[in-house]
């Protein structure tokens, strides 16, 4: 099912909450005051819109669906970025966890409690 866009229709409600649920999560860890993140994201706007809308509420709902579009992609792009960060920074941990129990175990995550707690009974 495909949406009709007009170019002449302002932004409506749907599209106006996407766009700043997608912006908080893809801006929201910056920590800006409020003014700022304003600012921030009217530049958006005005970038991903060649100039054609200055702020959110300028947006028609063709170009709030271009705003969308990309920052969904940035979102995503943010979050996979994230996401390889803790991988690594579990995996280096994993080896530190290795390196202290002596090497004995191939994948410290998985053998946490074998190498770590060998102690512990296995009911």
């Amino acid at each position: 099912m495909q949406l009709e866009l007009s170019p002449s229709q302002p932004i409506n409600g749907k599209q106006l909450r996407r766009l700043h649920a997608l912006w908080h999560r893809w801006a929201g860890g910056f920590a800006l005051s409020r003014e700022a993140d304003r600012q921030l994201r009217h530049h958006y706007v005005e970038l991903f819109t060649e100039g054609r809308a200055h702020e959110t509420l300028e947006l028609s709902e063709c170009d709030a669906a271009l705003v969308i579009e990309q920052l969904a992609k940035l979102t995503h792009q943010a979050e996979t970025r994230l996401n390889q960060i803790a991988g690594t920074a579990a995996a280096q941990r994993g080896n530190q966890i290795d390196e202290q129990a002596g090497g004995k175990c191939s994948t410290a995550r998985v053998h946490f409690d074998v190498c770590l707690r060998p102690h512990r009974q296995v009911l």
